[in-house]
């Protein structure tokens, strides 16, 4: 007997051991002034606190949303990457 395993790539996510990378699009008055999205999680929505001052290419975590371990309880995290959307006019 064998068994193959293929693991497909997610469409908002891509996985480094337990732990999952995303990217977070927001405009430049929320990063410069500070402000809150809705990101997704793989249990749903989740609000992500997004800093005053915050800069293109800033990873923000939200601890304990990744993948489970087989081994143990714990979690791993989502790394969200915030990428500034600059308007064109």
């Amino acid at each position: 007997l064998y068994v193959e395993v293929r693991i497909a790539e997610h469409d908002k996510f891509e996985r480094e051991g337990q732990n999952l990378y995303g990217e977070a699009y927001i405009s430049y008055t929320q990063a410069l002034l500070g402000s809150e999205v809705e990101v997704d999680t793989l249990d749903g929505k989740e609000t992500l606190s997004i800093p005053a001052g915050t800069e293109s290419g800033t990873q923000i975590q939200v601890a304990k949303a990744g993948l489970p371990s087989l081994r143990t309880a714990a979690r791993g995290n989502i790394y969200y990457t915030v990428k500034i959307e600059i308007p064109k006019k």
